[in-house]
């Protein structure tokens, strides 16, 4: 039996679960919120709240203390889908690093998983993770803290992608799958079953009725946007939307939102997870860590390399205490000599053997290919800047809807009449025309005007009094503040 604990930006999700066959058998769930900004995007930035919050969660729900495993969802995970010549494990492993190079540092940890091998092309495609070494440890001394023993460290994204590859209701699918996880929302794009891309989008909306939906058929358009820059030829068929909330949009999402033909669909995994009759359908309504069971690859895994890493440094401190006496001068400059032999015959070979291997025809095209796939996207990741520049350049133009006329309305109060006259988008400046039968309440108006944050400047010209309208008039201007009404 198997306890996993998923941590995001507000939701923890503590998971009991073994293997059952083809499928994972949940046995309990139990999940909760984290205080308030305890932890953000995977980070603890409130440790002492926390640690006490976990404490308590812990001993609440009766959970061991062993043998955890940690699914964190946090963008300190570092993925890629990149595409190899078939080779050795050991080979990936080595060319791996190579693609990180504008990231990663002395202390990077690197894992991957071989979603696709093309037998014909001798191809294959491998999600690459790269971490620092510093972000994993300080989750497993946090955790010692609490008590609790923290044996595996998996990526949230990694995770989600293998849950969904493995489920029969995704393979061989070409289709954008939403999880939503609280005021995040994680969007992938799959291409027959297999893992393409993904982003993050924080809800603005979330919690509010009848917009989140609008939100996320927005970021769905998005996607469809990107398979087509991508030239993806395979037609996306369904739109899945799964996690913890997805019962409260369903009603609304099943009432007609649809985008470019898609009509949302509701992800289950019936066919790959199943539950124990005490688990409620509210908690498990969706389990986030549930591709950890296929990630456990002793050989690659994170937690693996920390401790092969600390049983290297202790045994150096161990033979470093035998060879200091007074023979430590002549065995060091032995084993220097030693190292320096053995690293240049290994160099020697080792360069050859990559020599022979760089001229073969496969190796070759496979690197020719490789050169135009990354300089398609380096082209695709700028023009996706271009349009992001350009649409927080727009986004800063004011604007008027019915909550900058509200506004306008609660400063008038009853006693004011407003009509508004014009609005220059390009400059910001609305014209207002204002009457009452009292000049005091007029006053009272342009001093609630002036308070109002969305407008940087309040001007008008006096006030006449209408011998028609028996009230008084006056004429305002208006200078909105930058991305006003938006």
């Amino acid at each position: 039996m198997a306890i996993i604990l998923y941590l995001s930006n507000k939701l923890v999700q503590a998971v009991e679960a073994k293997e059952n066959g083809n499928k994972i058998k949940i046995q309990a769930v139990y999940q909760e919120e984290t205080p308030e900004g305890s932890i953000i995007n995977g980070i603890i930035t409130d440790e002492e709240a926390f640690l006490s919050w976990i404490k308590i969660f812990f001993r609440k729900h009766k959970l061991p203390r062993k043998e955890i495993s940690l699914v964190i969802s946090s963008t300190q995970f570092n993925s890629k889908v990149l595409e190899f010549p078939k080779c050795k494990d050991s080979e990936i492993r080595k060319m791996i690093p190579r693609e990180f190079s504008e990231s990663r540092t002395e202390s990077t940890l690197f894992t991957c998983q071989v979603m696709e091998s093309d037998s014909g092309h001798k191809r294959q495609r491998v999600m690459a993770t790269a971490v620092e070494k510093e972000f994993l440890l300080s989750y497993i001394s946090f955790f010692r803290q609490a008590g609790v023993e923290v044996t595996a460290v998996y990526s949230g994204i990694c995770c989600l992608a293998e849950l969904f590859m493995k489920s029969p209701e995704i393979q061989k699918k070409t289709c954008i799958i939403q999880v939503l996880d609280g005021q995040e929302m994680i969007s992938m794009l799959f291409v027959k079953g297999i893992y393409y891309y993904s982003q993050r989008n924080r809800l603005f909306s979330y919690g509010a009725e009848g917009k989140l939906a609008g939100e996320m058929e927005a970021v769905a358009d998005r996607i469809l946007q990107f398979a087509t820059s991508q030239q993806i030829k395979e037609p996306i068929e369904t739109w899945f939307i799964c996690g913890v909330g997805k019962n409260e949009l369903k009603r609304e999402l099943d009432e007609g939102y649809q985008t470019k033909g898609l009509r949302p669909k509701w992800f289950t995994g019936d066919k790959l997870i199943s539950f124990s009759k005490s688990i409620s359908k509210e908690k498990a309504e969706f389990i986030y860590s549930a591709g950890s069971f296929w990630q456990d690859d002793k050989k690659r895994s994170f937690c693996k390399q920390l401790k092969q890493e600390n049983k290297s440094l202790k045994k150096k401190k161990e033979m470093l205490k035998l060879a200091f006496p007074a023979m430590a001068v002549l065995t060091v400059c032995l084993m220097i000599t030693a190292v320096l032999g053995n690293t240049y015959l290994a160099g020697n070979r080792e360069l050859n053997r990559l020599q022979k291997l760089m001229q073969e025809e496969a190796t070759v095209s496979a690197h020719a290919s490789y050169e135009l796939s990354t300089a398609s996207i380096e082209v695709m990741e700028q023009k996706i800047q271009t349009v992001e520049e350009t649409w927080n350049y727009l986004m800063s133009y004011p604007t008027i809807h019915s909550s900058v006329e509200q506004v306008i309305r609660e400063c008038a109060g009853e006693s004011v009449s407003v009509e508004m006259t014009s609005f220059h988008r390009d400059s910001g400046v609305l014209t207002l025309n204002a009457g009452a039968e009292n000049v005091r309440d007029i006053n009272g108006f342009i001093a609630e005007m002036q308070k109002q944050e969305l407008f940087e400047s309040v001007e008008y010209s006096g006030y006449t009094y209408d011998n028609v309208l028996d009230s008084y008039r006056i004429h305002v201007v208006c200078c909105m503040a930058e991305g006003a009404g938006r």
